[in-house]
């Protein structure tokens, strides 16, 4: 009888390790998909990025009441409704009327949760930043990705945020017309990635704070009026290969294509760099 009462522990015991495997098989080959369809190639040494990847993911917090509810208050009534570009660029405004920056404490990098920012009274640095603001709008039904790029010409790195606009050139030029009827902007700049077997566009949601950072910060076109314009859809940061973040978990290192909407004398125009 303990003979066979230690052959049921045993085989039960055999049984429960064979699910625990199973389940945690399945979660590779389920991540795996999941990254093959977003043409995120999958490396051995997930190191820093991935650890990035998954302090990103904590941080921009969009399921939080508390986000959600500090969003909710940011929306102009004109603009109430299902979620729109025009929600955004409340948001956008909002985020960068009202930021404070300071500059992370030595040591490790240090990322601020959405939850932690608005404690702080919305003071932090660039990636602080992005993950608020991504957090505030995918509070409200947007979709964002935070992207890390590294400096060229002895730039230090830099963080912003993106905002999904479309997979079509139709849905671009309407966000960015609306874009430039708001602010009275001449270009709207926005990247684009193949995604899922598509081209996604994003638009730049850097942040413009022009009382910290004079005009040399970023390069403009040739006029000084486009220079001294503030709007979402800036020019993007100079830099080579970046990293997507997303709210999932997942990143990806790109080189993606970027391209400004421009109005002029009543024609709308999508122009790759």
């Amino acid at each position: 009888m303990r003979r066979d009462s230690r052959l049921i522990k045993y085989g039960a015991a055999v049984l429960l390790l064979s699910a625990v495997l199973s389940v945690i098989l399945f979660s590779g080959a389920a991540y795996a998909d999941i990254a093959q369809d977003l043409g995120i190639s999958e490396s051995v040494s997930v190191s820093h990025e991935q650890n990035l990847a998954d302090i990103y993911s904590d941080a921009v917090q969009y399921e939080n009441p508390s986000v959600r509810s500090f969003a909710y208050l940011r929306i102009s009534p004109e603009n109430s409704g299902n979620y729109s570009v025009a929600q955004a660029c409340d948001l956008w405004d909002y985020t960068n009327q009202n930021w404070i920056v300071v500059s992370d404490p030595k040591g490790p990098e240090y990322i601020s949760s959405a939850i932690g920012t608005i404690k702080s009274g919305l003071r932090g640095d660039c990636d602080d930043y992005s993950v608020f603001l991504a957090s505030l709008i995918m509070s409200v039904g947007g979709r964002c990705r935070v992207v890390t790029a590294t400096g060229v010409e002895n730039r230090p790195g830099h963080a912003y945020p993106e905002v999904f606009i479309g997979y079509s050139e139709s849905a671009v030029k309407e966000a960015c017309k609306y874009i430039s009827g708001r602010y009275g902007c001449e270009k709207v700049y926005y990247s684009f990635n193949g995604e899922n077997g598509k081209t996604a566009y994003w638009l730049n949601l850097d942040w413009g704070i022009p009382k910290v950072f004079g005009p040399d910060y970023y390069t403009y076109g040739n006029t000084e009026a486009e220079m001294n314009t503030y709007h979402p859809g800036r020019i993007y940061y100079s830099s080579g290969q970046v990293t997507f973040y997303y709210a999932d978990g997942l990143s990806k290192t790109d080189s993606p294509g970027q391209g400004y909407f421009m109005r002029r004398y009543g024609v709308d125009t999508l122009n790759v760099l």
